[in-house]
């Protein structure tokens, strides 16, 4: 695909397995892939960075879905660039008891890779964050830095998002109850566990 400014877009997934299976973005995301791909770009610093707070937004939203093919690269003459991040949705909120019928029930859910040596939400803990963040090649205390800032700012971020939804959608209840339920318990629960 090619962007209206002329820059070539591709996924983590194509972009490293094009021969491969479509279980490969689940099977191979890990802190290892990831770095393995942020070797390769341009800015190396900045989207190291990026992928961290990634990685801990889709943690803190129960996002059990944030695979390789979630990831995409600007391709031009200069090199590879870390393209917008897309699909952020929190899918763990359907394994709560309102909603869940079968599967996992929260917070056993499966992670959709390793943070440090945990694989499911219920393990999550600021080492496993930070040893995330390690294995990326970031700083301790920059990663430390960073995840303390993104848990300051998150209750900001989460009622200015709902302002925007409130005006913007005009959830009806059940909708409503939903949101509420990805505020109380993902949001909630994984904030407290990484402070």
């Amino acid at each position: 695909m090619t962007t209206a400014s002329g820059h070539s877009v591709m996924t983590a997934r194509g972009w490293r397995t094009n021969s491969r299976d479509k279980s490969f973005k689940y099977r191979n995301a890990n802190a290892a892939s990831l770095a393995a791909c942020i070797a390769t770009l341009q800015a190396k610093a900045a989207a190291r960075l990026a992928i961290f707070r990634w990685s801990v937004l889709n943690v803190l939203i129960g996002n059990a879905d944030a695979h390789l093919k979630n990831l995409s690269f600007f391709s031009s003459s200069k090199g590879y660039q870390l393209a917008p991040f897309y699909d952020l949705v929190s899918t763990v909120v359907y394994n709560t008891p309102t909603y869940n019928e079968t599967g996992e029930p929260w917070p056993g859910v499966e992670l959709s890779m390793p943070m440090g040596d945990t694989r499911h939400f219920s393990d999550i803990s600021r080492k496993n964050v930070l040893a995330f963040a390690d294995e990326l090649g970031l700083r301790a205390a920059g990663a430390a830095t960073q995840l303390d800032r993104l848990l300051h700012d998150l209750g900001h971020h989460v009622a200015l998002t709902r302002a925007h939804i409130n005006e913007i959608a005009q959830p009806d209840a059940g909708e409503i109850r939903l949101l509420d339920s990805i505020e109380r318990l993902p949001i909630a629960e994984m904030s407290r566990a990484l402070r």
